[in-house]
């Protein structure tokens, strides 16, 4: 990212945390730093099922800074407080394979033994409306990470068969 860029974003991160505190939705802007690659806005989400708190990463991935072009890239991106053994591999990629060819938006994905929820909004670098946007977004985004968390959660710990859940579509 070039210093531009990471200025337009850290300003529109910043917005986007006012907009959000505006109706009472906490969110911290976190600078670029080791821990993260990008700027980012940690945004709280409802406790999922269990009671755990989820947060939810916004963060630029285009150069805002790019006169030739007015589109910006929005990036939703939650860890799901889960763990699978790597001879569960198979299972979680078939599994999150049927799921997302059903979601409405966004994607279940794993990496190192771990479950992501990503989404990736397109939008005017111009737009008037662009808090009001990423909220409405914001709000499916969780819903939708929260209709498929517990079942992912139970097919992984044996609660659920992976058939069975199937069965349900």
């Amino acid at each position: 990212m070039t210093e531009i860029n990471e200025g337009l974003s850290m300003d529109r991160l910043k917005d986007l945390q006012h907009s959000f505190g505006e109706i009472g939705i906490g969110a911290q802007v976190i600078e670029k730093s080791e821990s993260f690659a990008m700027d980012t806005l940690l945004v709280s989400a409802e406790d999922d099922y269990k009671g755990r708190t989820q947060l939810v990463n916004l963060a630029y991935v285009n150069d805002l800074g790019d006169k030739e072009s007015n589109l910006a890239l929005l990036q939703y991106f939650t860890e799901i407080e889960t763990v699978f053994t790597p001879d569960q591999t198979p299972m979680m990629e078939s599994l999150l394979n049927f799921i997302n060819v059903r979601m409405p938006l966004g994607h279940f994905c794993t990496q190192s033994g771990k479950v992501y929820f990503r989404y990736v909004m397109t939008d005017s670098k111009t737009s008037n409306e662009h808090a009001m946007k990423v909220i409405e977004t914001f709000f499916t985004y969780v819903d939708v990470m929260d209709i498929f968390q517990e079942s992912i959660e139970k097919i992984i710990t044996g609660e659920l068969a992976f058939e069975a859940f199937k069965s349900k579509f």
